[in-house]
């Protein structure tokens, strides 16, 4: 009989853990408990504040390296590569904490929840998906020869960008994905 015992609280235990994972899940994602799942989520905007932040922490470090071991009056050229590499990587910064990320959760009923999360805010937005558009794909020059394939969504309060993609085929695929959802047979 303790055996037994001792199986049902292990049981208990897990439970209890999985539910604790879930409610953190749900406090980072900014999720809630109705929710039953999450359709897409955007995390490029994420892997770019990251790299942007990474790269203006090594830059700065090089500055200061620079400028405690070298004579500065000596040679102001190699003063200056840091710096410049500094400001570059602050300019990246800037330009990538613009972009949010996006969550889009299914929470039944045809009733979706749009989530924009920047550094500094979120938006939430409750949109019925049977009058969504269907998405379409911007194409756009990245100012070296390429495109860039932008996967939007078009909701009242603006467009939601859940994709952004070099080939046209991935981003084809994940519209393809959009349009699954919207028409229900997800």
């Amino acid at each position: 009989m303790e055996k037994t015992e001792a199986i049902q609280t292990e049981d208990q235990n897990q439970q209890r853990g999985n539910v604790r994972s879930l409610e953190r899940i749900r406090f980072y994602t900014g999720a809630k408990k109705n929710m039953t799942r999450l359709l897409f989520r955007n995390l490029h905007p994420l892997y770019e504040w990251l790299l942007s932040v990474a790269w203006c922490v090594i830059s700065i470090t090089i500055t200061i390296v620079a400028f405690r071991k070298q004579n500065m009056a000596a040679d102001p050229t190699s003063a200056a590569v840091p710096v410049v590499f500094t400001v570059i990587g602050a300019y990246f910064l800037i330009k990538s904490v613009r972009v949010p990320i996006i969550s889009i959760w299914d929470e039944g009923n045809d009733d979706w929840l749009v989530v924009r999360r920047w550094l500094w805010k979120v938006e939430t937005e409750h949109v019925n998906r049977q009058n969504l558009p269907m998405p379409a794909i911007e194409e756009e020059s990245d100012n070296e020869g390429g495109k860039i394939y932008r996967c939007l969504l078009r909701i009242p309060a603006g467009s939601v960008e859940f994709g952004t993609y070099r080939r046209r085929e991935r981003a084809q695929l994940t519209c393809d994905k959009m349009r699954t959802a919207l028409s229900g047979r997800s």
